[in-house]
């Protein structure tokens, strides 16, 4: 059995975002990141783009211009087939891997996020490194990387000098009528179930 729910998936035979969200519960250090331009990097073969013709004007600026036939020649943003085309070419990726923590990498994916928990420092910090050499052997990028640690935010900023770990770190997943919001912080709120619910964490050190 899938199920799917406004176009994302949210149950398998295994489960699936259900548990992603009960594993971001379950340890003390927790780290989000997320894949850059995902859907981008999943290309079409030349026999399916017919499907994905679309027409524009070769102009913009002139109301007579010719139109123009295009397709696009890798995965759609927003395409109801999109996320499962996606998390099949991670699968398969990660299949292939002869890395001894493919199977949490590929547990803690959802579409295009990536984010989990530990309760072991060391650990955090080997899943971090671990999850940019996978990743990247795949041409997809992990960016955005934040941790309620200390030590692993120093090491992003070190390694991305351009980037700002924010102080807040939040993992947004709509799930049914829920939209769900991890935070840094200090206390816990939780509102009816068709609200946002904002869990805040203690700043782990």
């Amino acid at each position: 059995m899938v199920v799917y729910y406004r176009d994302m998936l949210v149950m398998t035979e295994d489960g699936y975002l259900q548990d992603v969200l009960l594993r971001f519960r379950s340890g003390v250090f927790a780290y989000t990141a997320d894949i850059s331009k995902a859907f981008l990097r999943v290309g079409l073969q030349e026999m399916d783009r017919d499907f994905t013709k679309f027409l524009w004007v070769k102009d913009p600026q002139n109301p007579n211009s010719e139109i123009i036939t295009y397709s696009f020649a890798s995965v759609l943003f927003g395409a109801t087939s999109s996320p499962f085309l996606l998390q099949a070419t991670l699968d398969t990726h990660l299949k292939k891997s002869n890395s001894p923590y493919k199977t949490e990498i590929s547990n803690n994916l959802y579409v295009d996020n990536f984010e989990g928990t530990t309760n072991d420092e060391n650990k955090l910090v080997e899943i971090y490194h671990k999850a940019n050499r996978e990743l990247l052997g795949a041409n997809m990028p992990l960016q955005l990387w934040a941790s309620n640690n200390k030590q692993l935010n120093q090491i992003i900023e070190e390694e991305f000098p351009d980037y700002k770990v924010p102080h807040k770190l939040k993992v947004l997943v709509e799930y049914f009528h829920r939209r769900i919001e991890y935070q840094v912080g200090g206390f816990q709120s939780f509102t009816s179930n068709h609200e946002k619910i904002t869990l805040l964490f203690q700043q782990a050190i």
